[in-house]
């Protein structure tokens, strides 16, 4: 467990905001959005530039990589808005049950470039089912210590 770190998040234990601030190294951190989910930004000081935005579950990192796995909010049928008479308090307690989990890799080695078609930085690669994950850090090299807790 030489040159990373691992630092494992439960969304249901945010309590604790002020100590959510993370170095990830190479200028991203991880914290709290506005939400007060775990975000994946980029950038010193605010404003930051965000990632993966919210509901990170699990993080792990090394000197080129940051693996993660996120609970998308925007998957919970009852958050999207297009159920009627959905409450903030019901899609809570649907996210809280939810078991849908994504996976993103990002390349901390690569030069950030934001995609206007796909809305995405060109060095974030995801939200990936656990198979189309587990591929793509093989086609992109991403060492088999990095695991998520």
């Amino acid at each position: 467990m030489k040159n990373f770190a691992f630092i494992t998040l439960i969304v249901l234990s945010i309590g604790c905001k002020k100590n959510m601030d993370r170095d990830l190294g190479e200028g991203y951190r991880l914290i709290a959005s506005q939400a007060g989910d775990p975000a994946i930004v980029f950038g010193i000081n605010e404003p930051y530039t965000g990632i993966v935005q919210g509901s990170i579950l699990k993080v792990a990192f090394d000197s080129k990589f940051i693996i993660a796995s996120q609970r998308p909010i925007d998957s919970i049928p009852e958050c999207t808005g297009k159920i009627p008479g959905m409450t903030k308090k019901k899609c809570r307690e649907a996210f809280e049950k939810s078991t849908i989990v994504k996976y993103w890799i990002i390349n901390k080695k690569e030069t950030m470039v934001f995609d206007e078609n796909s809305k995405k930085y060109n060095n974030a690669y995801g939200p990936f089912s656990i198979d189309q994950f587990k591929t793509k850090r093989i086609e992109l090299g991403v060492s088999n210590n990095l695991q998520l807790p």
